[in-house]
Parts: structure tokens; C-alpha cells; sequence
């Protein structure tokens, strides 16, 4: 039997479709490929940044089979009703934009500034989205605060090894919902660190490469879509953990590993 595991059932059950609660009122929620329907947005997000990588070497002024692949798959993102997968999406895309654009690191000082100029607008904008899914956001940031109020002493350091479900508190396991929160909760600082030290090397590594990838448009198409996938999974694991959905976290290490393999071509 299954058992009271909700990962364990959800990864082998299909739920396509259920219902919950969105912009105040109950709506259908997509939801199939992975055990969560945050963990498939983030899984279409990736797949649909590779389908514009395609559309963008396929190089044809109208392709029917990117359009249906591309609506049927945005449509899907959006279906999850996951603020994050589809904020994290938008996010890439500009920000790896920026980089085709003459002195890149300039434009995005630029964006930056007006990011902070515009503040307060942006912060009513945010206060929107989370309104959105209120219980989900105060869950949230409730484990978000109980989480850390559960790490003392040494376990700063080396963290606490595994993510206990305290059923009185929540019906999900303690440092869940951000892979960076649960890396602390289980490896600590060291840990947390290691990863984030991982990430930024994988982003060194990448912008590295955009001098080199820029003497071929095919080339420079391919490594842009990787970074796509690279800023896109740091923004979404924010709010998600990485280990939980078995398929998203194969498709992402594999694409470090191709990178690998691109970057040593090159």
C-alpha cells in the first residue's frame, strides 16, 4: 500500500484536473506529468523554452507545429495556475534578451534602475498576485517562518538531514516549498552554500561562453535557450523544491550536463 506518503501517491497517480481556489473562486487546476501542479508548471516552462530554442533554429517564417506545440503548452502553464512557473518564464526570457543587445551589462543596470524607480507600482503588482491565492500564500510563508524557527545550534551548520512532517503544524514535510529553505533545513549553511556556489559557477560558466557562442547564430540561439532554462530554474526553485518532482529535476541536470558537453565543444 501507499501509505499516508502524499508524494509517494501523487507520483504514481494522475490527477489531471482538480479543483482549487483562485482569484476568488474555484477553479480547474492542470495538473498531470509530475505529482504537483507547481512542479508541471515548471516542467512546461521548460518545455516551452525549448520549443522557442527550436522555433528560432528551425528559422521559418510559419511553422503550424510550434504554434499548436507553443499554445497548447502555454495554455497548460497558465492552466496550473502557478504564479511563480509563469512569473519565472517571463522573467528568463527578458533577461536573457537583454544579452543579444550591445553592451548587455549596461541595459541591465538600466532595468534594474527603473525596477527600483517604479517600486511602489511594482510592489501593488505583487500584493495582486499574492492576493490571487491567498491561503496558498499564507501557508507558505507560515512553513517559510516555522521552518526556520526550528533550526538551532549546530544545525545551522549541518542542517538537520531530513524534512519531518509534523502533523499538527502542516499536512506537508517542514522546509518544504523552496529548494534553497529546505537545503538549509537539511545541509545547513554548508549545504546551502554548495548549491548556491554550483549556481553561480553554472552562470559564470554560461555568460562566458557569449563572446564565442555569438560567431554563430545557431550556437548563440542554442546557448541563449540554455540560459533560459538556468535563470528560469533559479527563479522557480525560490518557491519549489527541486528534489521532490523526479522528471523536472532529471530534465534540469541533464541540461547542466548538455551544457557540459556544449561548453567543451566550443
Amino acid at each position: 500500500t501507499l501509505g499516508h506518503t502524499p508524494l509517494v501517491e501523487q507520483s504514481l497517480t494522475v490527477e489531471l484536473l482538480f479543483g482549487d481556489w483562485f482569484a476568488s473562486l474555484t477553479r480547474a487546476r492542470f495538473n498531470a506529468l509530475l505529482p504537483y501542479a507547481t512542479a508541471t508548471a515548471g516542467m512546461i516552462m521548460v518545455i516551452l523554452m525549448m520549443l522557442l530554442t527550436w522555433r528560432s533554429l528551425e528559422r521559418k517564417r510559419f511553422n503550424l507545429q510550434f504554434l499548436f506545440l507553443f499554445a497548447a503548452n502555454f495554455l497548460a502553464l497558465m492552466l496550473t495556475l502557478s504564479r511563480m512557473p509563469i512569473l519565472a518564464f517571463f522573467l528568463s526570457v527578458l533577461l536573457i534578451s537583454l544579452l543579444r543587445v550591445r553592451y548587455p551589462l549596461l541595459w541591465i543596470f538600466i532595468s534594474l534602475f527603473l525596477f527600483f524607480l517604479m517600486g511602489p507600482w511594482i510592489g501593488n503588482l505583487i500584493d495582486m498576485v499574492l492576493d490571487l491565492r491567498p491561503a496558498s500564500t499564507d501557508v507558505r510563508f507560515a512553513l517559510y517562518r516555522y521552518t526556520l524557527q526550528q533550526i538551532e545550534g549546530a544545525d545551522w551548520i549541518l542542517g538537520r538531514g531530513l524534512k519531518p512532517i509534523e502533523e499538527s503544524a502542516f499536512i506537508i514535510p517542514i522546509g518544504s516549498h523552496s529548494t534553497y529553505l529546505s537545503l538549509l533545513f537539511r545541509t545547513g549553511i554548508a549545504g546551502l552554500f554548495i548549491f548556491i556556489c554550483f549556481q553561480i559557477h553554472l552562470l559564470i560558466r554560461w555568460y562566458q561562453l557569449r563572446v564565442a557562442a555569438m560567431q554563430s547564430p545557431e550556437v548563440f540561439l542554442f546557448w541563449q535557450g540554455l540560459g533560459w532554462i538556468f535563470v528560469g530554474m533559479i527563479l522557480w526553485m525560490l518557491t519549489d523544491d527541486i528534489d521532490a518532482p523526479q522528471l523536472l529535476a532529471f530534465v534540469y541536470f541533464s541540461m547542466v550536463g548538455v551544457f557540459e558537453g556544449f561548453r567543451r565543444r566550443l
